[in-house]
């Protein structure tokens, strides 16, 4: 008998050991996960981080539609590729593509208030675009503006005309 009450009480004891050892790793598991959100700390704990170097730039936002809207005026502007050849270059004209710089150089029709990005195209090599002429009137994108990629979208204006 005693042998027996014994084997329970051990019992007893290694499953509270057991439950409190899992609440306790459970805790911790947690709050690793909540440190690891601070870049810095990341940085030093993660040996992946600094494997992988620098994360890609994230392209700047610009508010969806301008407020008050532009009137819708229309015009058309010349963009050409700089220094490479651009067969995975796209110009985007509200999300959509419009155009591909594989013969370097881009003419495009837009309306005020249109988004006209540049995707400098899946590889991480730097990419210089200039517009080279824009209608009359043209406020933005502008005659001479200079925009670069390294294999991200790029906004290149929201486009207004006066």
């Amino acid at each position: 008998m005693q042998g027996a009450k014994r084997k329970q009480g051990l019992s007893g004891a290694l499953d509270k050991f057991l439950l409190r050892f899992a609440a306790i790793s459970l805790a911790l598991l947690f709050a690793s996960q909540a440190l690891l959100l601070n870049p810095s700390i990341r940085r030093m704990v993660s040996l992946v981080d600094r494997l992988e170097g620098e994360p890609l730039a994230v392209a700047r936002r610009i508010d969806p539609e301008p407020k008050p809207p532009l009137p819708r005026l229309a015009g058309t502007f010349t963009i050409q590729l700089e220094n490479s050849t651009g067969r995975t270059a796209v110009l985007l004209l509200n999300g959509e593509e419009v155009a591909t710089f594989e013969k370097g150089i881009v003419t495009v029709e837009v309306r005020s208030g249109d988004l006209v990005e540049v995707d400098g195209g899946l590889f991480a090599r730097e990419m210089r675009f200039r517009v080279t002429q824009a209608s009359k009137g043209m406020v933005a994108p502008f005659s001479g503006q200079l925009l670069t990629t390294k294999g991200t979208i790029e906004i290149l204006a929201r486009v207004k005309i006066q």
